[in-house]
Formats: C-alpha cells, structure tokens, sequence
C-alpha cells in the first residue's frame, strides 16, 4: 500500500480528534480539518447488481446491472450501495498511465461537494465478513500490459470509499490522479480489504496525488509489490502539494512499503505548481503493520528507480506525527531519505508506538529501525522497542552540506531483551559515532546531530519488561502491572496501548498534536 506526493501518498493514505501531545504535525499550520462521519447525505441512494439489476431500471427500486454505469449517474450528496452479487470486473479504457498505455477499469469522474459527498459503499451481509468483490483479474505474472486499476477518482473530490473488497489489479486499487495535476480534496477511504496489486512504478493498494484532508482508515492491505529497480520512471512536473492527511487504524502486510510518500518537486518553482507547499499535517496512527514489510513508512522526494542518479531531488516535509501503531517484524519502521533535498525537512515526531523485532538489514541498506536523513527536529519518545534487530537510530550525514540531522528529544521509551543495542549518528560523516548500549546513548552529548536542549539523551528510558497481556500474539496491551502504565512524557504509558492520566490539561510545549 503506497502513497505518493503532488504526487502523493500511497497507503498500502472522521471521528473527532482529541488532545494530546506530537511533534505538532496535526496543527502546526493551524486546527485540522478532516471529514467526519456525520454528513447528511441529502441525495438518492441508488443500488447497483450485476446478478439481478438491469440498466434499464431507476436503480432505487430495482438496482442498475454494471458498475460503471451507476458510476457515471452520480451527483453531490448521493450514494452508491453495491450489493452482493456477481464479481464486479471491468476492461473499459478510462485514461492513459504516465508511460502512456491504455488504462482500464472503473472510474469516478464526478465530484460531490462540501458537507454532501459522493458515497460509493459496499453492501455489508449480516452475519457475513465478505464485501462485494471488484476483481481485475491481473497477477504478477501479466502487470506490465495493460495498466489495470479498480477504481480510479479522475479529478473527483469529496468522495467517500467504504467496504469493498479490491483485488488483482496490476496499477493501484484505489487511485486519484494519474500525474498528480489535480488538487484533490476531501477523500474518505475506509474499511476496504485490498490485496493483490502487482506492477511495475507507481504502485499502490491506495494511491492518493495531490492531495488534502485525506483520511484512510481502517482498511486492509497487503501482498503490494513493485518492480522499480531498472525503470526510467518520469519525473512528475505538475501538481500541488500533500496536506492534512491521516493513515489510521489499517492493517498492511507482505508490502515492499506500508505507507510511501514521496514530495518529489514541491518547494522547487521550476517543478512544482505549488512553490511554498511542503507536505504537512501528515498523522500515520494506531497502524498495525505485520512481518514481510521491507519497509513500514518511507519519506522520499526522489524516484526510485534505476535512472534516480543525476535526477533532481529537492522535497519538503514539515510536521509529521507517527504514534500508537504497532511494527511488527518489520525490516525498517522509519526510512526518511532527505538527505539531498535543496529544503530542510523538520518537525517528525515518533512516539507512543510499539516496535517488536524490526530493524533488519535490507538489500543495500543497513540495519536500523528508523534511518535518518535531512530532518530536523526530530522526536522520539514514549516508544516499546522489543529486541531490535539494528540500530534504533541511524541518521545519515547529509549530501547536501546545507541541511542538517538533528535530534531535539529522545526519552521516556522502554527497550527489552537487546544483545543488540545502539545508536549511530552522522553515520559516513565528519562526527561519525556509535552508541553500543543505553548506557553510552546517556552520555552521548554533545554531538552535532544533538540538540543543545537534549541534555541527557533517554535519561528516564529504562531496560525493562513491558508486561503485554495477551502474550503471544495480540494487539500487545499492557498488563495492569507494567511497567509503563503511565509512566511516559507528559503521564502517559509508553507504546501503542497507551493510556492518558486521569486530568489532561492543555500541555504547554511547542510539541503540540492531537490524537484520538
């Protein structure tokens, strides 16, 4: 499940928010505005029903029969309810991809408008875990030619995505704009289980350009693999920026990469049509991502791909909150390649997140759980860090000699069981330095990739057992003993299952981001 930039996010990326604490990636350019679940919808619910429907009908009283033609029938506040029936398929040519080859499937060209969506909603059979079935029927095997998507929002906003079921494709599941040229808003993704996208770039189970007040949620993905290591792929050169985007609450597994976002372009005049947008207000929260994920969560602002020397890499991200998800035998929770932008990244906060044996070595890279590179003001706090398998930070020294790594706070996390336990800055750098247990990472300043407000680096970090009580296996929640009940930043517990002290005031900290 991907996300890509102006270009997007891909995942595979609402209930009101609340308080507490980040690195102020929610807010720091004011209140967050997301869509809610209480829109009255003031339009037809139409049905659609390729067994028993015919396109002849009104589809109120009897469904229409395909998919695509109740599509195009859509207008603001209606909704669209597919019912069970017949596998949902479609060969129809709706555009063409950034190589230029037909692209097939179902597309949504219609937008709905503020406070009345377009709601395009699976029907949900009680008593019955199974969603109605759009499948490309594309596999591995056949994912150059044709490009194949399921459904695709060409320049469509204030749209609602809900409890279907998306497989076989060979392009994405789910896809707004093919280049990123549309500003899209107001995309509400949830409660999908999609599976099985094989192709070659710009691959995605939900693949999102340009777009603000996203929410993703609760959906379902896994098996998302892309062959990107010898394609010439384009550089994208219009569209805007990322904004006021929430992963939350999926769960990703046998992914090259969980969630990706990449800013390729944006701050550039000469790329971007949005010349001051970094992405911000980007919250990836209580995720749950299993083991066969090379990678959880990639910040990028070049392609991947065998011609990425020489290109131009120049991207911005300012206010990045990563909290309360689960990484589970992942190879790298956090991969952050900024290192040659023309723009300084800052403001990432990681904290409240639980980490279970992940930091392996991928092909090319080194061992870490979070691989640092061209970010300031980066947070890491609350955390359970369980036997990693790498280093807990790596920050790279930056290509570019004008931007800098820095690490404004680390405390307050729980580590166990670590024959492995380090920490390594400025790795390739002038001040290159290892950190081999917690007892050295206390007395690591100063270093240049320290704040000169980080005293002590974990000072009140301690090696301890977390006490989980559903052990083996779970959502890892914490005993009523453990150790970090409470026991984090600002009264919280440490890692995912966390819990807030009985009186949460308004916390007086320049760190300030909402979380459910």
């Amino acid at each position: 499940m991907l996300f890509y930039h102006r270009f997007a996010v891909c995942l595979a990326c609402t209930t009101a928010l609340t308080l507490l604490s980040g690195c102020g990636g929610g807010v720091s350019g004011g209140e967050q505005t997301v869509l809610v679940d209480s829109v009255q919808i003031s339009g037809v619910t139409f049905r659609v029903n390729s067994t028993s429907g015919s396109n002849t009908a009104d589809g109120i009283e009897q469904p229409f029969a395909t998919l695509q033609y109740a599509l195009d029938r859509l207008r603001p506040g209606d909704k669209l309810l597919i019912e069970q029936s017949t596998i949902y398929s479609s060969t129809d040519v709706i555009g063409y991809d950034l190589d230029g080859r037909e692209l097939q499937g179902f597309v949504i060209s219609n937008s709905g408008a503020p406070g009345a969506p377009i709601t395009i909603e699976g029907e949900l059979v009680q008593g019955s875990a199974s969603r109605p079935v759009i499948d490309q029927q594309q596999s591995g095997s056949n994912a150059a030619n044709p490009a194949v998507m399921a459904l695709y929002l060409n320049c469509a906003s204030h749209i609602v995505i809900r409890n279907l079921e998306i497989r076989n494709a060979n392009e994405a599941g789910i896809s707004s704009a093919i280049d990123g040229s549309c500003e899209t808003t107001d995309i509400l993704v949830e409660g999908n289980y999609i599976h099985n996208i094989h192709g070659e770039k710009y691959v995605g189970g939900i693949r999102m350009m340009g777009v603000s007040n996203t929410v993703l949620r609760d959906n379902q993905i896994e098996n998302v693999f892309s062959n990107v290591a010898t394609q010439d792929a384009a550089m994208l050169s219009s569209g805007s920026g990322i904004e006021n985007i929430v992963i939350e609450d999926n769960r990703l597994e046998s992914l090259d990469v969980g969630v990706l976002v990449n800013a390729q372009g944006l701050g550039d005049p000469l790329i971007s049509d949005s010349q001051e947008a970094p992405v911000t207000g980007l919250q990836i929260a209580h995720n749950h991502f299993s083991a066969n994920v090379e990678q959880a969560i990639s910040l990028q602002s070049h392609i991947l791909d065998g011609a990425v020397t020489g290109k131009l890499q120049t991207g911005q991200f300012m206010g990045v909150d990563i909290y309360g998800n689960v990484f589970e035998q992942v190879n790298t929770v956090l991969l952050a390649e900024l290192d040659d932008d023309d723009y300084q990244s800052e403001s990432l906060c990681v904290f409240n997140n639980t980490v279970l044996e992940s930091g392996s070595s991928v092909v090319g890279g080194e061992a870490a759980i979070m691989d640092v590179a061209g970010v300031s003001g980066l947070e890491i706090y609350n955390n359970i860090i369980i036997n990693p398998q790498g280093d807990v930070l790596l920050t790279r020294a930056p290509n570019n000699a004008v931007r800098i790594n820095r690490l404004d706070y680390s405390d307050h996390n729980l580590y166990l069981s670590s024959d492995i336990l380090n920490w390594h800055l400025d790795a390739g750098g002038s001040q290159d330095a290892a950190y081999i247990d917690l007892a050295s990472w206390q007395n690591a300043n100063p270093h240049p990739n320290l704040s000169d407000a980080l005293a002590i680096p974990d000072a009140a970090s301690v090696l301890a057992d977390p006490q989980f009580v559903d052990l083996p296996g779970g959502d890892y929640d914490l005993s009523p003993a453990s150790p970090a009940l409470l026991a984090g930043r600002f009264g919280m517990s440490i890692g995912a299952d966390y819990q807030l002290p009985a009186s949460v005031g308004l916390i007086a900290n320049d760190c300030i981001a909402r979380i459910r």
